[in-house]
């Protein structure tokens, strides 16, 4: 009985640790602060661009 509860907890303990790692690398990827500060600097970009005092005009 207690091996197969030490099987339990290793596999518990194992899965936990995959799982924890896949959000970790997920979260990196597809979202987080790099994600909102990539939306500001191009908000920012087409603020800048749109602005009336924008010295840089293509014709």
């Amino acid at each position: 009985m207690e091996n197969e509860e030490r099987l339990f907890v290793w596999l518990a303990d194992t899965w936990r640790s995959g799982f924890s790692t896949w959000a970790r690398f997920m979260g990196s990827v597809y979202g987080g602060e790099p994600m909102a500060k990539a939306e500001e600097i191009a908000s920012l970009e087409q603020a800048y661009q749109n602005s009336p005092d924008t010295a840089e005009r293509e014709p």
